[in-house]
């Protein structure tokens, strides 16, 4: 009898209209949650609101703990490229500022951060000293013994691990700022010698975007090297453990993600490659406070809530069954193969939209019958003048061997020797099978190209090429020489009386390689250069080419000066383990 019952249910339901299912639906769906609600809140009670909070504090201190690494990673980098930087290098090593383009230099680096961050600059013997802001006075090593230097411990590193991170040295800016955390690096010169050191000191502005949004009390930042910690939140609090109670029961290395005391909850993150630790504290008192007085009131809300639920069952059924039986017919229709639209009448926002997007989807239908004829015609026309561009260099270079044949014939060396090397040129042109050549072979186009200005400029125009032998099969980019000896002439010796000279080398120097292109020619003051000038134009297609072939591993770099010529230089770092390709 029973599975008579149950078959007769579900043939029922089968074939009931959208109202019953939805009206049943929405009725036990909301139902639902209150019922689980009060069995949780009866079952599991404090423990889940326990395991509830440290997930979440667990959770949210993984986001506080990636913000602070970014943060660190970051300003980790930019100490790294001041530190680095050879102009910054220079400075320091020679002790003498001129001028504010190393200052320009340093808050290039920076890159609008200097108001969450300082950076600053000394010499070993304190005589150079930069900053972006008021120069800390604790950074004056002239006032310093050796010991009591900040840098004291950047000279115990060697030159791999030459940075650490400290709370020992905070200090108000200039600007009412407080320092949070301290940055030093060593800066080394060309034998790995310090000659100098970065401070960047980090602002308590900078960490207020990681305590942001997630719901702790307070949060810790640790140093667990000398057990110190100071609170991101309350920043006035700074020193050792005595002044937090909460990490009482933390130890290190930690055994656990988070620790416990009667009334708060204690997780921590540790900052790779660091002592750090960001801790985010949670108080749970004021939590089980609420979960008593919300049993109280759960019960009612449950009964109250069951009538509630069948009301709005049946209201948000017959709201919701309209529109859709509406578009149910419609798609019918498309199915027979009418492609017209309609006009979207639902007030439902969500259903306003589907039939808004329907009629969008039947109009785009049409209009991609339409553009597949088109496209059809035009992939015919495309490949007609593809097999056109393709046949036209073929026959301007089977054209060039007929008038070297004639001038061989006729014995017209120049002419012969013009088209053999204008051939070699438009035949590199032409093959497009490798994006890259070995230095040889470009400097064999150099020769093709020089031989054939020579010929048309006469014995003004002198020109010599070296290429270090044990570089000759590297492979670069084509034709990121030729355009700057293109330019050298066109642009600084056409213009100039008396001999031309231009020199091509390639060498290899320390592990990275130089290619140099140096004329004596017109030149030009580099600082009044537009990079978009069409008359450089080749200059900065060459530089795209090498920021997409070696990404930071490359620099091209411009000297020029009225009346002496200029020098262009192209220089491609060593590629270190770890380097993409």
């Amino acid at each position: 009898m029973m599975r008579r019952n149950t078959a007769a249910v579900s043939r029922s339901l089968k074939n009931s209209s959208l109202f019953t299912r939805l009206f049943l639906s929405f009725f036990f769906v909301m139902l639902i949650p209150l019922f689980f609600l009060a069995v949780a809140h009866i079952a599991l009670g404090n423990n889940a609101l326990h395991n509830t909070l440290v997930q979440q504090s667990e959770n949210n201190i993984d986001i506080a703990g990636e913000r602070m690494q970014h943060l660190i990673d970051d300003y980790r980098h930019k100490a790294y490229q001041i530190s680095t930087d050879d102009q910054i290098r220079s400075v320091v090593r020679h002790q003498k500022v001129s001028g504010g383009e190393i200052f320009e230099r340093l808050f290039s680096i920076m890159s609008g951060d200097t108001y969450l961050a300082t950076a600053s600059v000394v010499s070993k013997d304190g005589k150079v000293r930069l900053s972006t802001h008021l120069f800390p006075e604790q950074y004056d090593i002239r006032y310093h013994s050796n010991e009591t230097t900040p840098f004291f411990e950047v000279n115990r590193l060697d030159e791999k691990n030459s940075t650490i991170i400290t709370s020992e040295y905070r200090y108000l800016t200039q600007t009412a700022s407080l320092v949070i955390l301290n940055i030093l690096r060593a800066i080394r010169d060309d034998q790995m010698q310090i000659s100098g050191y970065v401070a960047l000191d980090i602002h308590q502005e900078a960490f207020e975007e990681i305590t942001r949004g997630l719901g702790f009390s307070d949060m810790l930042l640790i140093d667990s090297s000398n057990y110190r910690a100071t609170s991101l939140v309350h920043v006035d609090k700074n020193g050792d453990f005595s002044l937090f109670p909460s990490l009482e029961t933390v130890t290190f290395p930690l055994t656990a993600r988070s620790y416990f005391t009667s009334n708060h909850i204690i997780s921590l993150f540790k900052i790779s490659n660091t002592s750090l630790y960001i801790a985010g504290i949670t108080e749970t008192s004021r939590y089980k406070d609420a979960m008593s007085q919300y049993g109280l009131i759960l019960f009612a809300v449950i009964l109250i809530g069951a009538l509630i639920a069948l009301s709005v069952a049946l209201i948000i059924s017959q709201f919701i069954g309209r529109p859709v039986n509406r578009l149910v017919e419609r798609m019918g229709k498309v199915e027979n193969g009418d492609l017209t639209p309609y006009r979207s009448t639902s007030p439902i926002k969500e259903f306003h939209q589907l039939e808004h997007s329907f009629n969008s989807m039947m109009k785009q239908i049409n209009s991609l019958l339409e553009l597949t004829r088109e496209e059809a015609d035009r992939v015919r026309e495309a490949e007609r003048k593809a097999l056109e561009a393709q046949m036209n260099p073929h026959f301007l270079y089977n054209t060039l061997n007929t008038i070297t044949s004639l001038a061989k014939i006729n014995g017209q060396e120049q002419i012969q020797l013009i088209s053999v090397k204008l051939g070699k040129l438009l035949r590199n042109a032409i093959d497009n099978r490798e994006a890259e050549v070995t230095l040889k072979e470009s400097f064999s186009l150099i020769e093709s190209y020089m031989t054939i200005q020579h010929i048309r400029y006469g014995d003004k125009l002198n020109c010599t090429l070296h290429l270090d032998p044990s570089i000759e099969e590297m492979k670069t980019p084509k034709l990121i020489i030729q355009p700057l000896v293109e330019n050298s002439i066109v642009h600084g010796l056409e213009m100039k009386m008396g001999e031309w000279l231009i020199e091509v080398t390639a060498q290899r120097i320390g592990g990275d390689i130089h290619i140099v292109v140096k004329d004596n020619g017109i030149g030009f003051d580099v600082h009044k250069i537009k990079p978009d000038s069409s008359s450089h134009v080749g200059i900065g297609n060459v530089r795209s080419r090498l920021a997409l072939r070696y990404k930071d591993r490359s620099h091209l770099k411009i000297e020029s000066e009225p009346g002496k010529g200029t020098t262009v230089t192209i220089i491609i770092k060593e590629q270190k383990e770890g380097d993409l390709p």
